[in-house]
């Protein structure tokens, strides 16, 4: 046994693959060490120093296990990674490490011990340190004496984390938030609760408290939610057996790139214990098989993630059970399912912050949903990775026909091209044009918003609900194309009232409403109210009462549907943006879930 190391008793033992590792090295980059430190000696066969291809530091591996020689422990310290990384093996050497904070042994005490030296310049990761130790790497933990995780993890405060962050740790009439030992718990204040909680599980190194917005949400939405202090599995008895636990019946897991890995190891580990797994830019390891478990999974994954790409992640489909849900972000990365700022190995986010946690939540809520619903989920027009889009680029030609004034047979449908933006920065970009004498000769540019789906078993957890278009006046029509309206000027109201027409018939007559739902439908009043104008097309993009909602009120039995627009006559006060104009309407899905919930609404 390592003399360095006595009285110790060793915990488990086993490998981490190098693709599992990289989730935790990539977050590690949140955090970046300064100058080198000696660490104190080991004895051993040699030391693997490297630069982290994910991180972009220097850390160290000393092999100190009797079965180690010069050429299996050099063949090691090549294949840490599966990209390339500079590294050098030192016959005989010692590591040294950046801010030296702690040191997890691999196989304590067995021939194939070796020991991985922490940097750490912040002790709100230390608990990140020791729970990928002793829950992936399997290992056994030790601070180093007087350093910065000698005294163990302290609490930070809110100058460490995001402002986000720092407001969701606040307790409000809604939620009672308290700082544990081992955990942040989240608990609903209202009375109609549900039976089942969420534990969730942080990032390699990613503080706690990253994670309060979401556990907001969450518990404001009536789930008792735990945010562990790092992704360690040890922790989550402590959650489930508190006293004040004791009335939920169902737990489900919920895990960050490495947390996820750690969370499906803590679910194999321990079967039936837990009802649920939602795998936040994450996916099982590849020794682990959860495909035969009875329990509700979604993978939630954001198409700009370079960390935890959307190729891994869907590569994961067959270790997940056959009814598992993926949930596609558009625009999502991987930093913004906390709030800890930018990772730089990540990819550039193409959605906010807050979109990307609410789309989350909804996804979360809706796994809840389905395992207190105790049944199967099968969607009318979906397969197992989301729903088969509804709104494509007739979306946008709608509304530009309706709002325009043009009518819906005005223009021939050959004579306007859609332009789809993949994200909502393009979109911003984007600028409808004519262009005379092409085919076709006008240019409309559409971005559809997602929309989460917390309840409706019968439609997908993040869905496409809000159509988004740029286009032309019909006094810019006839100024450049000699185009003649059928009627005045419309509104984007104009183009959600014949929206709701077409997917109403559009439903009718894919058979996908019976008439006994039609008869209810028939009993609701419909009201578009006008739109919310907006002075300027930037404020039009970002503002949040810019977006088109719908209010419903059962005790009327009457809908409310509202838009945001902009619009710029041809004054040449205008400018560039003269004779446009944007609306934001609901999507057909959107159109569709509506119904769904009114038909259930009915009396």
């Amino acid at each position: 046994m390592n003399q360095n190391y006595p009285n110790i008793t060793r915990q488990q033992t086993g490998t981490v693959p190098a693709a599992i590792t990289a989730l935790w090295i990539g977050l590690c980059a949140v955090y970046q060490a300064p100058a080198l430190a000696l660490s104190p000696p080991h004895p051993g066969v040699g030391a693997c120093h490297f630069t982290n291809p994910f991180a972009g530091t220097a850390d160290c591996i000393q092999y100190t296990g009797e079965i180690w020689t010069t050429q299996t422990a050099e063949a090691d310290c090549g294949d840490l990674f599966s990209i390339s990384y500079d590294y050098q093996f030192s016959v005989g050497g010692i590591c040294s490490v950046p801010n030296h904070a702690a040191d997890c042994i691999e196989n304590l005490g067995q021939p194939d011990e070796k020991v991985n030296l922490n940097n750490a310049t912040n002790p709100a990761f230390c608990s990140s340190l020791q729970a990928i130790c002793n829950s992936v790497l399997m290992g056994d933990y030790f601070p180093v004496s007087g350093g910065i995780c000698d005294t163990g993890p302290t609490n930070p405060g809110c100058e460490d984390f995001e402002p986000e962050a720092c407001a969701a740790m606040e307790s409000n009439e809604l939620v009672d938030v308290t700082q544990e030992a081992t955990y942040i718990s989240f608990t609903p204040l209202a009375t109609d609760t549900g039976n089942t909680g969420v534990i969730i599980f942080p990032g390699g190194a990613v503080v706690p408290q990253a994670y309060a917005p979401l556990a907001q949400e969450l518990a404001q939405a009536g789930i008792y939610t735990a945010v562990l202090n790092g992704p360690d599995g040890t922790e989550v008895d402590g959650v489930i057996d508190a006293p004040g636990n004791a009335g939920i019946a169902n737990w489900t897991l919920a895990g960050h790139s490495l947390g996820g890995v750690v969370a499906a190891k803590y679910i194999l580990a321990n079967p039936g214990t837990i009802a649920g797994l939602g795998l936040l830019a994450s996916f099982p390891d590849s020794a682990d098989d959860l495909s035969g478990l009875d329990i509700e999974v979604v993978s939630i994954f954001g198409t700009n993630d370079l960390i935890a790409t959307p190729a891994e992640v869907l590569a994961a489909i067959e270790r997940l059970p056959a009814d598992a849900l993926f949930a596609k972000i558009r625009g999502g990365n991987h930093a913004q399912f906390g709030y800890y700022g930018q990772t730089p190995t990540d990819g550039d986010a193409d959605t906010s912050p807050e979109q990307q946690m609410q789309l989350t939540a909804a996804s979360l809520r809706h796994l809840v949903t389905r395992i207190e619903a105790a049944q199967a989920t099968s969607f009318e027009t979906t397969g197992r990775l989301g729903l088969n889009q509804l709104t494509v680029a007739e979306g946008a030609y709608n509304d530009f026909l309706s709002a325009s004034g043009f009518g819906q047979d005005g223009i021939p449908a050959d004579n306007i091209a859609v332009q789809r933006t993949a994200g909502r920065n393009e979109f911003i970009e984007a600028k409808a044009s004519t262009s005379p004498g092409s085919e076709p000769e006008i240019l409309i540019n559409q971005y559809v918003n997602q929309t989460g789906n917390p309840d409706q078993l019968r439609f997908p957890p993040i869905y496409d609900g809000e159509v988004q278009a740029k286009f032309l006046t019909q006094e810019l029509l006839d100024e450049e194309l000699g185009l003649q309206a059928e009627s005045p000027q419309g509104s984007c109201a104009d183009a959600n009232r014949d929206n709701h027409a077409l997917t109403l018939s559009w439903l009718q007559e894919a058979d996908l409403l019976s008439e006994d739902d039609l008869a209810k439908l028939e009993q609701w009043q419909w009201q578009y109210a006008p739109d919310v104008l907006l002075p300027t097309g930037p404020e039009f993009i970002a503002d949040p009462a810019s977006s088109a909602t719908v209010v419903v009120d059962t005790a009327q039995l009457s809908v409310t549907v509202q838009s945001g627009s902009f619009y710029a006559d041809l004054d040449p006060g205008n400018g560039a943006v003269a004779g446009r104009q944007y609306c934001k309407t609901l999507s057909y899905e959107r159109f569709y879930l509506t119904f769904l919930d009114l038909i259930q609404a009915t009396p």
